[in-house]
């Protein structure tokens, strides 16, 4: 049975409002707690979910993990979905360092991809308000828009019986926020920090979905690389080692930095 990536936030209950979020987030994510039917799902936590996760780390040097690109390669829909999950997430990292200029351009590019992939009525009002609360610094409301924007495409996508292409965008955004995450660990690693990278199977899982559904070449270099990073994910009990969280760094930046490039 193909394995599909299934998004459920956690931690907002099914058709609360999307900031209904309990006070303390999983660290992790655990297949094997599941209930029975979603075994052959995946859940992947979007860009807010790692972030607001990552708060409880402290202060950290946001602004070195913002991205300086313009995201102007756009290949076939696969990849521009892939990049508007990284898109989202870096809006997510420039929100996390009250960088107004990055979270104004984050908006424009969020407003032209949605374009490319035909869901630009699902997004315009959204790209709008994050522009208008960066301009106002406002920045939980910028979240909760960056928050909306990524389901809006994804109920839209579904919609359309697009469903690979919206498992593309959560991929795209789980990819840019572990990035960013593991480069944030690496700095004064400690095992504490680290249990924000522990998710067994999830990377596995992911490769998983990739090669069964995706046909493209970044597709497969996305494939390759999570299954190569999914045995660090998971190991000694909860606590991955400094060189696991630098090798997942290590991978996980190239992917993205693929998807960008459309390589």
């Amino acid at each position: 049975m193909p394995i599909m990536i299934r998004h459920i936030p956690l931690l907002a209950a099914i058709g609360a409002p999307p900031l209904a979020a309990a006070a303390d987030p999983p660290a992790t994510i655990d297949i094997g707690s599941l209930p029975a039917a979603l075994v052959d799902e995946v859940v992947v936590p979007v860009p807010r979910e790692v972030f607001l996760s990552l708060d409880k780390l402290g202060d950290q040097d946001w602004n070195s993990q913002i991205k300086d690109s313009d995201y102007a390669k756009l290949g076939d829909r696969e990849q521009v979905a892939l990049l508007f999950g990284v898109v989202v997430a870096d809006g997510f990292v420039a929100v996390q360092a009250e960088n107004r200029e990055a979270v104004e351009d984050i908006g424009r590019h969020v407003s032209r991809l949605a374009k490319a992939l035909g869901v630009a009525d699902a997004v315009t009002a959204h790209a709008a308000a994050i522009i208008d609360a960066a301009g106002k610094d406002d920045w939980d409301a910028v979240r909760a828009e960056l928050d909306r924007v990524q389901e809006s495409v994804r109920a839209k996508m579904r919609a359309t019986r697009d469903e690979p292409l919206a498992q593309m965008v959560s991929t795209g955004g789980w990819l840019r926020g572990t990035e960013a995450a593991s480069a944030l660990v690496k700095v004064g690693y400690s095992k504490e920090r680290a249990e924000i990278l522990h998710q067994p199977d999830l990377a596995r899982h992911i490769a998983e979905q990739l090669e069964t559904e995706a046909k493209s070449e970044l597709a497969g270099a996305l494939a390759t690389g999570l299954g190569e990073i999914s045995p660090l994910l998971g190991l000694e009990g909860g606590a991955v080692p400094e060189h696991a969280v630098a090798k997942i760094h290590s991978v996980t930046a190239d992917l993205v930095r693929r998807i960008i490039e459309n390589s």
